[in-house]
């Protein structure tokens, strides 16, 4: 994989909390979809996934029921486990906004010239934060 990668998947996104049917079909739509962008899953690397629900009729799931499908359905496709995410942001976003076209992803920006609703699925590579070692301090406390 790259350093980054984005999905449009078309429709709208099914709940976490949604009849299992629903949750199957829609995990193997984005399934589809990114078989079609990545060549085999990363194994080693932490990921941060950004998933962005652009609508018409406000949704009646909240942004985050609709993430969890999501990431799994990305499992041994682009990652190989989804405890490989470090970060996960979900939004949703109405198609009537006013948007810059300019300078976003090729994808993302077709997909809403064409007004129809739609999720993208940002998935980047990130480096994990290292903590400093702290060495012990002596601590002086002064009396009054």
């Amino acid at each position: 994989m790259n350093e980054s990668i984005h999905l449009i998947v078309r429709g709208a996104p099914v709940s976490c909390q949604s009849n299992r049917r629903l949750v199957r079909e829609w995990k193997e739509v984005i399934a589809e979809v990114a078989k079609k962008a990545v060549d085999e899953p990363c194994g080693y690397l932490d990921f941060a996934v950004t998933i962005t629900h652009f609508y018409h009729t406000p949704p009646r799931c909240d942004a985050d029921n609709i993430s969890k499908p999501i990431c799994d359905a990305l499992n041994q496709i682009v990652y190989e486990d989804d405890r490989q995410i470090v970060e996960r942001t979900a939004r949703q976003v109405p198609l009537i906004r006013a948007f810059v076209l300019d300078g976003m992803p090729k994808e993302l920006a077709m997909a809403l010239w064409e007004a129809k609703e739609f999720v993208h699925i940002h998935v980047m590579r990130v480096i994990p934060l290292t903590m400093p070692i702290l060495k012990p301090r002596r601590w002086m406390f002064l009396s009054a």
